[in-house]
């Protein structure tokens, strides 16, 4: 499932709204590490914090993001409704293990 140019453009927009509104540390790091292309030791560096905290401001961050773009775009619903039984045989499943 794609996006055209402008619902693209529109979640564009809406990401960098959000990025705007996050603390400056996040904001810090997400820009050091995906405009500045800086590894998270050289990040750690300028920021006097262990490369442990970077990687999980970077994660908890893109995590969080991830969580509020899915839930504008109602991914969740639309997973729930892949979770619905398919027949009387018993549940569906996307992944049997």
């Amino acid at each position: 499932m794609g996006f055209d140019a402008s619902q693209r453009d529109d979640k564009v927009e809406l990401l960098a709204r959000w990025i705007a509104e996050l603390p400056a540390i996040q904001q810090t790091v997400l820009a050091l590490f995906y405009q500045e292309n800086l590894e998270p030791t050289e990040i750690a560096a300028c920021l006097d914090l262990t490369e442990c905290e970077i990687d999980q401001i970077r994660a908890e961050t893109v995590g969080l993001l991830q969580s509020m773009l899915a839930d504008q775009i109602g991914l969740p619903e639309l997973l729930a409704s892949l979770e619905q039984p398919r027949d009387a045989d018993g549940p569906g499943r996307l992944i049997d293990c």
